[in-house]
């Protein structure tokens, strides 16, 4: 209550005070005499005056009082108003400052006098302060104005972050003459939250990038966190994953295979598995799942999870590239296994020509057992192909190519495709004439090549069909041109996504372990080494059709080998046969011997050495064939030694430095090649063996 308002309440009692001793004074006047009335009323006067003004309970002393505590309180406020960090400010209907405490020193670095009179649009960090009359207009309407966030300027041209609280300045009767509130300094809380948010968007920007599924999920089992990749594996956006629970955002059938995993993870267990998932566009993928628990550790409860953070990996790729190592692996190993085998079936291949190209010798063209030898010829081929096929396994086999007529390989193969296709299946050759589709290519090779499309055709067709091999010629104006090679059956065909895929290595349709995948991917290899190329087509239900072009090359010219000297007026050249085999080795130097060369024959490559050294002079050329390593090995120890003849080397197909003066046979081989060989090797060379 103000003073005034304490004085006002004093003159009721007094007046009744007064009142009360005039009464008391006119009846003891009455009753006594008139002085003493009149003493009474002048000493009640004056204690009436004593109690109301003087005592200590008396007006004066209550509005000295009262006016102390107004001070005091008047003092505290101001105090309290001056030193607050936040600024405290009025301002009138124009928005002009009528009162600004101290803080305006810290948040606008000047005097609060100099912004009295001063408006807050001023202050603006635009210099108009649209945003700051929105705000004052709608405090004075009586409007909530909490938090609302501005930039300011400050003397020295810096910005500052204010967040102002408004309310409407009323007078005594209630009239809004302007406005009134509070202005706090969050410029480093902003910054604080934009590096926050910096660093945030930087973290995202990392978990997005990564091939890695992350998230993070609370005690609630809520995800509050999950990369891009969830929205893109699960095919929803991100607001249906985040802030929902596991049951919210996995199936119930996964949620139940997964729970006892995420049990172990919130009892801070590290946990780890491999499970199948159905990928909306992708189909079955397996996927690793690594938890790992979020542990914090309090003294009053000791450690606990406070959540767990989720790694979902997509491993399909890489155990798929594992098992294509291990088939790798597994050809690698059956190709070392195949290239043992091909040395000694070489081996045997090379004695069977060589007694076949005796026999053709002794019994001529006219006996009745010369067609039982050329079949005999014609199934040592057809073994020598399977013996550079085998050493093809192995890596270690180079490509025999010659001229090769295709009409003439096709009409051969198709007698061997005859009986591995079962009577189900009609077979159709369609050729042209001989002579006229001649290629440069490794028979063994496009033989290959037919037969794996032919077992593919014939996988196609388990209850039967037609299967078509057909040879054209395709010239362009220049007359070159290419030779063309269609295998069409009747079976099952393929759809677009298999057709698409069919020739890329270790991509197979039948059943595991009926089929590696590298059928066609071999095939579309050697095709492609031959300068050619390989196409499919094929149609669900209609069979399939693969179309092979290689480039036309012109017909091989005729040669005639030099016949050797039959009168025996030259002189005899001599070669050394270094052949472990002995056997081999009498035939060859049989054959050689025929040819009018002198032989001398050796088992060992130390009797090579000996021999060559004794009679270096004599020596005029070398045929070895001591095995793939000790060959190799002993043409260096002839070259040290001195002698710089030729040598005509006979390899398993490996792959073998030589120097200028050597040449390479591959076995296996006729007699006849062996001879045309060193007839070959001696005609290249004026000077045989010697120092030079």
């Amino acid at each position: 209550m103000e003073p005034l308002g304490r004085t006002r309440a004093l003159l009721l009692p007094g007046l009744i005070v007064i009142v009360v001793t005039v009464v008391m004074s006119i009846v003891v006047a009455q009753a006594m005499s008139p002085d003493i009335g009149l003493g009474v009323v002048g000493a009640g006067l004056v204690c009436l005056v004593w109690i109301v003004m003087v005592a200590p309970g008396g007006l004066l002393a209550r509005e000295r009082r009262a006016i102390a505590a107004l001070a005091q309180s008047e003092r505290r406020y101001r105090t309290l108003v001056q030193t607050a960090q936040d600024l405290i400010w009025s301002v009138d209907a124009s928005g002009e400052w009528t009162f600004v405490n101290d803080a305006a020193r810290t948040i606008y670095g000047v005097d609060p006098d100099q912004l009295i009179g001063s408006t807050m649009m001023e202050r603006a960090e635009d210099g108009k302060g649209d945003g700051d009359a929105e705000m004052l207009i709608r405090a004075m309407r009586g409007e909530p104005c909490i938090g609302h966030v501005r930039r300011h300027r400050r003397a020295d041209g810096s910005l500052v972050d204010l967040a102002f609280n408004v309310a409407a300045l009323r007078d005594s009767e209630g009239r809004v003459i302007g406005a009134t509130g509070t202005a706090s300094d969050i410029t480093e809380r902003i910054r604080t939250e934009r590096e926050l948010e910096r660093s945030e968007a930087q973290l995202r920007l990392v978990t997005d990038a990564l091939p890695v599924l992350i998230s993070y999920v609370d005690t609630e089992r809520v995800v509050r966190f999950a990369n891009h990749h969830h929205a893109e594996w699960l095919g929803r956006p991100l607001s249906t994953i985040v802030g929902r629970t596991l049951e919210q955002v996995l199936d119930a059938q996964t949620l139940a295979e997964v729970s006892e995993s995420i049990d172990g993870a919130l009892a801070c267990e590290h946990v780890s598995f491999m499970r199948s998932f159905d990928h909306p566009t992708l189909g079955e993928r397996r996927i690793r799942v690594d938890l790992e628990p979020h542990i914090v550790s309090q003294p009053w409860s000791g450690q606990h999870a406070a959540g767990f953070v989720a790694l979902i990996t997509d491993e399909t790729d890489r155990l798929k590239l594992e098992t294509e190592l291990r088939h790798v692996q597994m050809m690698e190993a059956v190709g070392q296994l195949a290239s043992g085998v091909a040395h000694d079936f070489n081996n045997l291949l090379t004695a069977m020509f060589s007694q076949i190209a005796v026999a053709r010798i002794r019994i001529g063209e006219a006996h009745p057992a010369s067609e039982v030898i050329e079949e005999l010829d014609l199934t040592a081929q057809q073994a020598r192909g399977v013996a550079k096929f085998l050493l093809s396994l192995g890596r270690k086999g180079s490509a025999d190519r010659s001229h090769v007529d295709l009409a003439m390989l096709v009409g051969r193969a198709s007698q061997m495709l005859r009986r591995v296709l079962p009577r189900s299946i009609e077979l159709d050759v369609l050729v042209p004439e001989r002579g006229v589709a001649w290629v440069y290519a490794d028979s063994v090779q496009l033989q290959q090549a037919l037969l794996n499309l032919a077992l593919n055709a014939r996988d196609a067709m388990p209850s039967g069909g037609n299967l078509a091999v057909q040879v054209s010629i395709e010239k362009n104006a220049a007359g070159t041109g290419q030779a063309v090679l269609v295998v069409r059956d009747t079976g099952h065909g393929m759809p677009p996504e298999i057709l698409a895929r069919v020739f890329e290595p270790f991509f197979t349709t039948k059943p595991k372990g009926q089929g590696t995948g590298l059928g066609l991917s071999i095939i579309k290899g050697i095709i492609e080494d031959h300068a050619g190329a390989i196409r499919a087509t094929s149609v669900r239900g209609h069979g399939a059709e693969f179309t092979i072009s290689l480039p036309l090359v012109k017909p091989p010219q005729e040669t005639t080998l030099v016949p050797s000297d039959a009168d025996g007026t030259a002189e005899r050249k001599t070669v050394v046969l270094a052949f472990q085999s002995r056997h081999i080795r009498e035939i060859l130097a049989t054959a050689l011997a025929g040819d009018g060369l002198s032989v001398v024959q050796v088992g060992t490559a130390e009797d090579l050495i000996q021999r060559v050294r004794a009679s270096s002079s004599r020596v005029h050329g070398v045929v070895v064939d001591l095995g793939q390593t000790l060959g190799a090995s002993s043409i260096a120890d002839l070259r040290q030694s001195g002698w710089l003849g030729p040598v005509l080397l006979v390899s398993e197909g490996h792959a073998v430095e030589t120097d200028p003066c050597t040449q390479l046979l591959q076995k296996p081989y006729a007699v006849t090649t062996l001879c045309g060989a060193v007839r070959t090797m001696m005609s290249e060379q004026a000077d045989f063996g010697g120092m030079p």
